[in-house]
């Protein structure tokens, strides 16, 4: 018997992302050959739930753009794993919304840049509008559950920040 219990787990689901962040760690854009499929992302739900996991974060490129994010959310969630998710905000949507309530996420962080005009820069295109929407959507449909907003600073801009606002 295994007595390795697992906290937590990061899942990158896929690499595939609307954007091509200058800074992204996992050089996301396109998704990459052989990523996993929804099957094999099942199987890892069961190893983790063996290994005692608690508590996942299911992050991409963009988690929305896999087939089977929600799938492998609703598994966790049936293994008593907490999910939350990590997304560029581009996708929220009214369907991806309700995907997140009908899969019992805990928690959703979207990643910005900071003002428009870092975020464009960073990003390499002009839409945080369509984030800000989301966002905004997300906010007022789902009233029981936070968003969290986390901002990625680049060396040399944080003289762009106003954090008393």
């Amino acid at each position: 018997m295994n007595k390795f219990k697992l906290k937590n787990c990061v899942l990158e689901m896929t690499t595939n992302c609307c954007y091509s962040c200058r800074y992204c760690g996992s050089q996301a854009g396109k998704a990459r050959k052989g990523e996993l499929s929804t099957e094999e992302w099942l199987d890892i739900a069961e190893q983790l739930a063996s290994l005692g996991c608690r508590k996942t974060a299911l992050i991409g490129g963009e988690v929305f753009l896999h087939p089977g994010w929600d799938i492998l959310a609703e598994r966790l969630r049936r293994y008593s794993i907490r999910v939350s998710i990590i997304t560029n905000g581009y996708l929220i949507n009214s369907p991806i919304v309700d995907r997140i309530k009908d899969c019992g996420i805990d928690s959703v962080a979207v990643s910005l840049d900071g003002p428009e005009e870092i975020q464009d820069k960073y990003k390499n295109r002009k839409d945080q509008d369509v984030v800000k929407s989301g966002i905004t959507f997300y906010a007022n449909n789902f009233k029981y559950q936070s968003i969290h907003i986390s901002e990625a600073i680049a060396a040399g801009e944080r003289d762009m920040f106003d954090f008393n606002s």
